[in-house]
């Protein structure tokens, strides 16, 4: 990116972001086909003041 050096960069932000996962088709086992299961990650991101372009990467 050309334009990463002018950006004006906020502070990260640390956030949760859960998400929910349905398995449904023929492919699965039996005991988990129709079953939802919900998926959680932290996550981090950061705008830019100037643009508005935001990055948002996973904390490992």
């Amino acid at each position: 990116m050309s334009w990463h050096f002018f950006h004006k960069w906020s502070n990260w932000e640390q956030y949760l972001q859960q998400s929910e996962t349905t398995y449904t088709g023929f492919l699965y086992p039996k005991e988990l086909r129709g079953k939802s299961f919900t998926c959680s990650e932290w996550r981090q991101k950061r705008r830019c003041l100037i643009c508005g372009y935001m990055e948002d990467e996973a904390i490992q």
